[in-house]
């Protein structure tokens, strides 16, 4: 593990370096993150955050406690850093993120720090997911006639790409927007989640995102 942390982090900072690099995409599974931290911490990395290295944090949230539960754990481990970018992708698939929605701690504090949030909305036929995941297929191709699908199910992936890409394209506008010499958008006056709940260049990004300050 401690091998491929340490490559990983070789690989973020070459990219840095390399003067070419815009985005460095780190796809980070359960529990990896204060591993990938730490090594980025004691080599110095870390502190490039803010400086050379932009990072976007794409967290991705579900109806599950636990979901919830990290993320808050998660703000309080990047309010440390300068310059972290959140983006919330609200993964409906076993319905409506009720729960973050209407918190009163939770969702505030993203929106005070800037939070963009994109939806991925569920699809209630389970025929046609069963249908999409044996094909093999991307989404694009999964919408093809070639692809051999029936019409509605492939009518049906494509209305919700459609969905998807339109949130997509929004999200390159906000992120061209932040890019601008204009002020960020997060508030530097954000509390730390933990005083709120009392009260209630370049890029990485984590999904953790990385991404190269122009």
């Amino acid at each position: 593990m401690e091998s491929a942390v340490n490559t990983l982090v070789d690989s973020i900072a070459g990219a840095m370096e390399d003067g070419t690099t815009e985005t460095f995409v780190v796809d980070m599974g359960a529990g990896q993150l204060h591993a990938i931290l730490g090594a980025m911490r004691t080599t110095g990395l870390l502190a490039e955050v803010g400086s050379h290295l932009k990072l976007t944090i794409a967290y991705v949230l579900t109806m599950d406690v636990e979901s919830l539960n990290t993320l808050m754990h998660n703000v309080a481990t990047f309010d440390e850093m300068r310059d972290v970018q959140w983006l919330i992708v609200k993964n409906e698939k076993e319905g409506v993120l009720k729960a973050y929605d209407e918190s009163a701690v939770l969702r505030p504090a993203m929106e005070q720090r800037g939070a963009l949030s994109i939806r991925i909305p569920r699809e209630h036929d389970p025929d046609v997911m069963f249908a999409f995941k044996t094909s093999g297929l991307s989404f694009d191709a999964f919408c093809e006639l070639t692809s051999g699908a029936a019409y509605s199910h492939r009518g049906r992936i494509k209305i919700l790409v459609e969905q998807v890409n339109a949130q997509l394209n929004d999200l390159v506008e906000a992120f061209r927007d932040r890019a601008s010499p204009s002020p960020h958008a997060v508030a530097p006056s954000a509390q730390p989640l933990r005083q709120q709940a009392r009260n209630s260049k370049r890029t990485i990004a984590a999904k953790p995102v990385a991404r190269r300050r122009r």
